[in-house]
């Protein structure tokens, strides 16, 4: 009897265990520090949301407000003492910005009352909350502020402690099972500007809990637009979809949805392809009737996404701002049970926004791209350089494909060998075009699904290290570019990082990334190159590499492919790498690359822009389609143009390539092609945009073209651009130059000039 009683004693103990070891955490990666792992019974998994305590709190009531707490030059700050509501006034116009909607609002029905100036996605094991700074602080009366100074900087700190229920926010101390955090959020007025910092801690012990997400003023200027209020015609929120775009606010549109932006891109240590849209540059903003303002995310930029919606969707405001990953979460279901991995660390630094506010004509924007480049410039973000436009001539950019992958895994197509390439050049020449920079794709191992350029080397099947010598010799000799195509960081998976050199994801798995193979279509094999990672620590290696394996040829400099498109956290270390650290040692190490070479760069993350004379695949319009209330703009041009040269995806690879062509005068974008001396297909019927011989006519009357509009004006802004009627354009430049552009199957007249149908003019 005894013994049976031992047996169910030790059976519960094992049980006992066994269910706590079920939520117990582990690491993830092989070292165990950067990760913890969570399993549980997915009916475990619970959400829990914040009560609305009292609606008024989500708003700004002017009744509330009492004088100015601080100023500086034109910008004051007040704060609604109910709600904690940030009121930032402009003082040229008297135009009131608040970080929450204006309290008019209350009794709307559309209205979901979520507006909050800091949201929380906390993680607790199986449970989530969604927590804000209303609900959840300033309901509870544990929210505060004061009034600070930092030499001649002013402002106001409002700080928040945020905790599920009342009880445990008012506590005296915590315990560490308790959840609470505190987040301060610091308004300071300087150089005319306004800057916001969010800083975040946990309050208690409780080691198990951490915030994922942190939207930070993401209802600031949030507004509602009236059909009887003339001056909100033409309002607009401006997010930077692609080139940027812009969402009139006073355009109905039904069932639109809203714009959520990963900027940078996906983070793949959470996930293997591209599941949301990019931004090339953390900005956004706004105008609303005589008044505008710019948002730039300075700190934090790399974890941040940017979202906006309209009044008619969830809030019902028209609202743009952005959250930040502060704790990187990984979770998957596996036949009733959910594993749930976290990173070890989160994100400790502070976030800074900096906002910049324009009124009367200046509320444009064209003012908020030029407000964003200075900002930029001071930030050591993009250089003060101008572009060098000694040579008249407006620049050629070709990329040359070079080996391909064929059908069979381990095959390679040679598209275009060095020697066949001087025979293109000089072809090219001939034609009158002078002016050219080679980007030369799929020289390396691997071809254009390059292996890792730790061990990769020039292919012999091109030619060899001594004929690339002969073209760069024959390209300098008549002062043309030759950039070698280089991925840095990625590798195809038939050379793929092994060990300490490979970058792991927050599941412990090796990190890889599925990318487009455009050409598959010609030559066979997969839909997509299957790319593993580096390990972000061997960066530097990667670098020095790189030179050392260059460091006896001749070229004018590295096109940047990968580092100039892709950013991803890393788990492979002691301590992990995350996206803004990322981001930060992306832009150091890339400076080595630019010293005594020009550099281009692919795409044109900003993050890596800071010594690029190049920029190629720049985005010319947007991912999301076009209608009327959502339209593309050139912001990051209006940003970029005269600091350097930039070219959209080749007018080749474009569907209709009369208006890519346009959209490149629009855009004040440097004619770009990718050409192959040899045929893809052997199918008749198929039309291959990349074969030279039969696509150099038509590069070279477009650029002939483009070469007369655009030449004198690569060191110029482009300070002004605009609509005139639907398909019908205008870009103006600092030098007094204006180009219309007709993208319309029928003439244009505007000033009794006339613009042709599918064509473009300049005047000066």
């Amino acid at each position: 009897m005894k013994r049976a009683v031992k047996y169910v004693k030790r059976a519960v103990s094992l049980i006992i265990i066994s269910v706590m070891l079920f939520f117990v955490f582990s690491g993830c990666s092989g070292n165990g520090k950067t990760c913890k792992t969570y399993s549980f019974p997915e009916s475990k998994a619970a959400v829990h949301y914040a009560e609305v305590e009292q609606k008024s709190l989500h708003f700004t009531d002017p009744g509330y407000i009492s004088g100015s707490l601080q100023s500086s030059g034109l910008l004051s700050l007040y704060i609604d003492k109910s709600s904690y509501s940030i009121v930032v006034r402009e003082g040229s116009t008297e135009k009131n910005w608040y970080t929450l909607p204006i309290a008019t609002a209350i009794e709307d029905s559309n209205c979901d009352y979520s507006a909050a100036a800091v949201t929380l996605k906390v993680v607790s094991g199986a449970d989530i909350y969604y927590l804000n700074s209303q609900d959840n602080s300033v309901a509870y009366g544990t929210a505060s502020y004061d009034t600070v100074a930092k030499g001649k900087s002013k402002g106001i700190a409002v700080k928040y402690i945020i905790a599920p229920d009342k009880q445990t926010a008012t506590k005296s101390s915590f315990g560490d099972k308790d959840i609470a955090f505190e987040v301060i959020l610091t308004y300071m007025l300087k150089d005319g500007n306004l800057y916001v910092t969010a800083k975040h801690k946990n309050l208690t012990g409780n080691k198990d809990v951490c915030i994922e997400d942190m939207g930070v003023l993401e209802f600031f200027g949030a507004n509602r637009h009236m059909k009887e209020n003339k001056e909100g015609d033409n309002d607009f929120i401006l997010v930077p979809d692609g080139s940027g775009a812009l969402i009139y606010t006073d355009i109905f549109e039904e069932n639109f949805q809203p714009v959520e932006l990963a900027v940078y891109g996906e983070d793949y240590a959470l996930t293997t392809e591209a599941t949301r849209q990019s931004a090339c540059i953390a900005a956004y903003g706004a105008r609303q009737g005589n008044g505008a303002f710019a948002a730039i995310i300075e700190k934090g930029d790399a974890i941040a996404t940017i979202k906006a919606d309209r009044q008619s969707g969830k809030t019902g405001f028209n609202i743009v701002g952005a959250s930040f990953k502060i704790t990187p979460v990984m979770s998957t279901t596996t036949r009733g049970t959910i594993k749930q991995c976290v990173a070890a660390e989160s994100y400790n630094d502070e976030i800074r926004l900096c906002y910049k506010f324009f009124s009367g004509s200046t509320a444009s924007y064209s003012s908020i791209a030029v407000a964003c480049r200075e900002q930029l410039i001071r930030n050591n973000v993009l250089s003060t350089k101008t572009v060098d436009a000694d040579d008249k001539a407006l620049p050629f950019n070709l990329s040359l494909i070079g080996a391909v992958p064929g059908g069979r895994v381990k095959s390679l197509k040679y598209m275009t060998t060095f020697s066949e390439a001087i025979d293109m050049l000089e072809q090219i020449k001939a034609k009158g075009i002078d002016n050219i920079n080679v980007r030369y794709t799929g020289i390396m191992s691997g071809g254009v699904n390059q292996t890792s350029v730790l061990n990769s080397r020039v292919l012999s099947g091109l030619g060899g290290k001594d004929d690339l010598q002969r073209l760069y010799e024959y390209m300098s000799s008549k002062k043309m570019g030759l950039y070698i195509d280089v991925n840095l960081i990625t590798s195809n998976v038939s050379h793929t990082f092994k060990g300490k050199k490979a970058a792991t994801a927050l599941n412990g798995d090796k990190s890889y990334g599925l990318i487009d193979n455009k050409f598959y279509k010609y030559l066979g094999g997969s839909e997509q190159f299957k790319r593993s990672f580096l390990g972000l620590s061997r960066l530097e290696d990667s670098v020095i590499t790189l030179l050392n394996n260059t460091r006896k040829m001749n070229y004018t400099g590295f096109c940047i492919n990968d580092c100039g498109s892709l950013l991803y956290s890393d788990y492979s270390g002691k301590t992990a790498i995350n996206r803004q650290a990322a981001s930060e040692e992306m832009f150091k190490q890339l400076i080595p690359l630019s010293t005594n070479k020009s550099v281009m760069v692919n795409t044109g993350n900003f993050y890596a822009l800071r010594g690029a004379d190049y920029i190629i695949n720049i985005p010319l319009g947007t991912q999301r389609e076009n209608s009327p209330s959502y339209v593309a703009i050139p912001f990051l041009q209006m940003i970029l143009h005269g600091t350097a040269d930039y070219s959209g995806t080749p007018i080749n690879e474009a569907d209709n390539e009369i208006k890519m062509a346009l959209k490149y005068i629009e855009y004040g974008a440097c004619p770009s092609y990718e050409w192959s001396y040899s045929e893809m297909s052997y199918d008749e019927t198929m039309y291959e945009p990349y074969f030279f011989s039969e696509r150099l006519a038509d590069g070279v009357k477009f650029y002939q073209k483009a070469n007369e509009a655009l030449a004198d004006l690569r060191s110029s802004r482009i300070v002004n651009h605009y609509m005139i009627s639907n398909g019908f354009y205008c870009t103006e430049y600092g030098d007094g130059a204006v180009i219309y552009v007709n993208y319309n199957d029928a003439p244009r007249t505007i000033n009794g000039l006339t613009v042709e149908a599918e064509d473009f003019l300049r005047i000066n």
